[in-house]
């Protein structure tokens, strides 16, 4: 079984038959000729091309039908209960069809645009810190996570080997790695911000700032491939 927010399957009783296995996705590179050398040179990217899954359900009535039709034009965590602990960042826009059994019988198999990692339900809880702190990322991936800062004034932020500088700060600042995003009390302040946007890589993670900050709240993130 498998749910989205909203999802049919627990409003109407559609019946969810299969989803398919999480397939591995293809890590991003670029291939080069390099004269004088055999073969290609491959370059990679930070990042995984998404991938397909395909959710095959039956419903019993034409309303149940127009409903999972409405429920299949949005985003959110689809959660499969053979997963436990774990949510995906999919996305349903793609056409599909359905098949009449019967008369009161309906089915269809829905592919989904999925994010290619599996995310820690746990790694969606924020802690609170008021001095420097080691993250230990015990996945074998790095997280993209999110940093709210409660400070005013100059800031210098390090994350491992990552530094962000943050000028003029006047209230809760937050740094969403994901999103590649800035915001101060909700405005984007990007002009603000120097470095590059922050990851927990494996392992240890060490985590200091510098200037007036009172506190800084963390959400990790953790995925896997």
């Amino acid at each position: 079984m498998c749910s989205m927010p909203g999802s049919p399957s627990g409003r109407l009783g559609a019946i969810v038959d299969m989803i398919t296995p999480m397939p591995r996705a293809r890590r991003r590179m670029t291939a080069h000729e390099v004269p004088g050398r055999s073969g290609l040179l491959h370059i990679e990217e930070r990042g995984f091309d998404a991938v397909t899954r395909n959710l095959s359900l039956s419903v019993r009535s034409k309303t149940a039908m127009e409903a999972v039709n409405e429920w299949c034009v949005s985003s959110g965590g689809l959660v499969v209960t053979d997963e436990p602990g774990y949510f995906h960042k999919a996305y349903q826009g793609a056409a599909f069809d359905w098949d009449r059994k019967s008369q009161r019988l309906y089915e269809a198999t829905i592919p989904f645009e999925v994010i290619p990692y599996r995310y820690l339900v746990s790694g969606k809880d924020s802690a609170d810190f008021t001095e420097p702190v080691t993250v230990f990322n015990a996945q074998a991936v790095e997280s993209e996570p999110v940093f709210m800062l409660y400070a005013t004034g100059d800031v210098a932020l390090h994350v491992g080997n990552y530094v962000v500088n943050l000028t003029g700060l006047s209230g809760v600042t937050t740094i969403d790695s994901e999103m590649q995003m800035i915001l101060e009390n909700g405005a984007s302040i990007s002009y603000k911000m120097r470095g590059d946007f922050p990851l927990f890589l494996p392992g240890k993670n060490e985590i200091n700032w510098f200037g007036n900050v009172d506190r800084i709240t963390i959400i990790p993130r953790w995925r896997r491939l």
